[in-house]
């Protein structure tokens, strides 16, 4: 089995409803990058290899292939504010960020990806994230052996429903893209991209590899002469000769306001909570997905009520305040 460990990181296909840009693609690109030099905007280098473990994860996929053309997206998208302020706070407080930087975690989405001991299908990686989201890289730590690093039992229920929250909040878009479009398409992405592993013994040298593991890749960068990629091995930065790269495909995130209240999220994540209109005065409660208004009549009530639940001195860290606009996006038809 250990000779198969050491075949390849990826796997090479494409799904059957996946979108191909020129072709069935319906998405809408917006320009994050117009001089497309993604290398300048580098996020730390993580290594696929675990040096303390003594085990290739074969994870290439959901290192460079995936998560790390989210995290420079969205890292970009922070630059230019175009993530709202409150969705910046939620992936503040549920550990997104480390050091400053979005920091995703490569377990959790290579098993929902269906890794298996050959690696994985870039395709499928990426339908993982669209469909469970991605999770911070503090939530899932690796385990001690291959195998149990992409055994699905060890994903939990709160680690699937903190990234079915994510989906949700930053909906995640992939199509396929020839080779002849990346360099106009890194205005919207960084490419993954498919090719041999190889190693530059100068920081100039453009590499042709024939042989050696098959591996994904993230191209940053696109001249006439070279494709440079961020890599997953010890050297980040590498120059392919542009033959040498193919499977291209670039991601998508929307992280626009798509409205915490319609999506359902915001009812998900304040069980409990006090919710006072900062414009009116007035105080409702949601219990079990419910938006409940409290009324003159039934304060008193509910003030009972919060302290037969242990909540009275909570007040502060479970009050939550919203500007009438927001208010009028709930349902408060429901009285305590």
């Amino acid at each position: 089995m250990a000779d198969k460990l050491l075949q390849t990181g990826v796997l090479i296909g494409i799904g059957e409803h996946d979108w191909v840009a020129g072709a069935n693609s319906p998405i809408v690109h917006k320009v994050l990058l117009e001089n497309t030099h993604w290398k300048e905007l580098k996020i730390p280098h993580e290594i696929q290899f675990l040096q303390e473990y003594l085990y290739d994860t074969l994870m290439c996929v959901s290192f460079n292939g995936t998560t790390d053309a989210i995290e420079y997206i969205m890292m970009q998208q922070l630059r230019l504010g175009l993530i709202p302020a409150w969705k910046v706070t939620w992936l503040k407080e549920k550990g997104y960020f480390v050091n400053g930087v979005l920091n995703f975690n490569e377990r959790y989405t290579a098993i929902m990806g269906e890794t298996t001991v050959h690696g994985a299908y870039l395709y499928k990686v990426a339908d993982g994230m669209r469909k469970y989201g991605l999770i911070p890289q503090s939530m899932f730590p690796f385990a001690d052996n291959f195998y149990d690093n992409i055994d699905k039992k060890f994903v939990t229920e709160e680690m699937l429903e903190l990234g079915k929250e994510f989906a949700k909040l930053f909906p995640i878009n992939y199509e396929w893209i020839t080779g002849e479009i990346t360099k106009e398409y890194m205005k919207y992405s960084p490419i993954s991209c498919t090719g041999h592993y190889g190693n530059i013994e100068n920081e100039d040298d453009i590499i042709d590899p024939q042989t050696g593991g098959y591996h994904s890749m993230l191209q940053v960068e696109e001249t006439e002469e070279y494709r440079e990629i961020d890599d997953s091995y010890y050297q980040q930065f590498k120059k392919y000769k542009k033959t040498a790269l193919s499977n291209f495909m670039a991601f998508y995130v929307d992280s626009s306001d798509n409205n915490m209240f319609n999506s359902g999220l915001f009812i998900s994540t304040h069980d409990k909570f006090q919710v006072r209109n900062t414009n009116t005065g007035a105080y409702g409660v949601i219990y079990h997905g419910t938006p409940l208004l409290i009324t003159a009549e039934r304060a008193g009530l509910y003030l009972i009520d919060r302290d037969a639940r242990g909540l009275l001195g909570k007040g502060s860290e479970l009050t939550v305040n919203l500007t009438n606009q927001e208010w009028e996006q709930l349902d408060w038809s429901h009285t305590f």
